[in-house]
């Protein structure tokens, strides 16, 4: 179960319920013409994400954007997941880290090296066809790229 908090006016926060898992997660929600979803947080958090989407009145299908502020599981490891419930939306992510996205098995294979090869259960799952994806540079903010999926 998520819980959706007004942080500031058209700024939300989706969490996890207090006392599960998921609690210590959060994704934002910034409304305006176009909707950008910053932090998808790890894959099993994408319940969380839908939940409180829907709450609000929005879907999936209903952002522009999705912006990993960073690379590590916790922030990005699922990022896979809701751009594939949102196909039309475009990929924000430093330069450093879109290689992480492109080839997650470098994300993969660090955060084992973090954890002991035993990777926390909420980040277990990554969705492995963001190779498919590739970088547009974005001129219009130095160092930032929009990855554009080719899906099928």
């Amino acid at each position: 179960m998520s819980i959706v908090y007004e942080e500031a006016e058209n700024i939300y926060r989706i969490t996890g319920e207090p006392g599960t898992p998921l609690a210590s997660f959060q994704s934002f929600l910034i409304v305006d013409d176009k909707k950008v979803l910053v932090e998808p947080g790890p894959s099993a958090f994408i319940r969380e994400i839908q939940e409180g989407l829907r709450k609000l009145g929005f879907t999936a299908n209903s952002l522009s954007y999705i912006f990993p502020t960073h690379v590590p599981m916790d922030h990005a490891g699922g990022t896979g997941y809701p751009a594939r419930l949102a196909p039309q939306a475009k990929i924000i992510v430093h330069q450093s880290g879109a290689k992480h996205l492109l080839l997650p098995h470098k994300l993969i294979e660090g955060a084992k090296r973090a954890y002991s090869a035993s990777l926390p259960p909420v980040w277990a799952t990554i969705i492995h066809d963001i190779i498919n994806w590739t970088l547009k540079e974005n001129t219009m903010a130095y160092g930032t790229y929009f990855i554009e999926k080719n899906m099928v």
